[in-house]
């Protein structure tokens, strides 16, 4: 499978923490660029991008909402770039909207890194209400 074909399904895999660890490999990490809110900063390890991924799509994303919009991707022979918008219903009833960037690197059939920004502002007004 092409790098950029692999990280177009992990994209889609949001939502599915078990899809999305299938696609990393054991060794993988994961940068989440989302200023200081949690559960920013590096995840090193398949169990810690496990973490990542259940601690957020579930807790705060009803899974079954996640829907993402690829806008454009491209990608080399080891590393590919997704921009997208992922929508959802977080887990206390209201809407979230938000524009995605992400790019992973590839070998041997696995995701190795993962470098994922999105708009922190937008997130942090949007993800008030869990604050009360």
């Amino acid at each position: 499978m092409k790098p950029v074909d692999l990280v177009l399904k992990l994209v889609h895999a949001f939502g599915r923490p078990d899809d999305v660890v299938a696609l990393v490999s054991p060794r993988a990490t994961w940068h989440l660029y989302i200023g200081s809110l949690p559960p920013g900063g590096t995840h090193e390890g398949r169990d810690a991008i496990a973490t990542l991924m259940n601690g957020v799509f579930g807790p705060i994303y009803v899974p079954d909402t996640v829907r993402v919009t690829v806008h454009d991707y491209f990608g080399t022979d080891d590393r590919a770039v997704v921009r997208f918008r992922l929508e959802a219903q977080t887990s206390w009833g209201a809407p979230y909207s938000n524009e995605y960037s992400l790019m992973a690197s590839v070998s041997d059939g696995r995701i190795d890194e993962v470098w994922e920004f999105l708009d922190g502002i937008a997130a942090s007004e949007q993800l008030r209400a869990a604050d009360g």
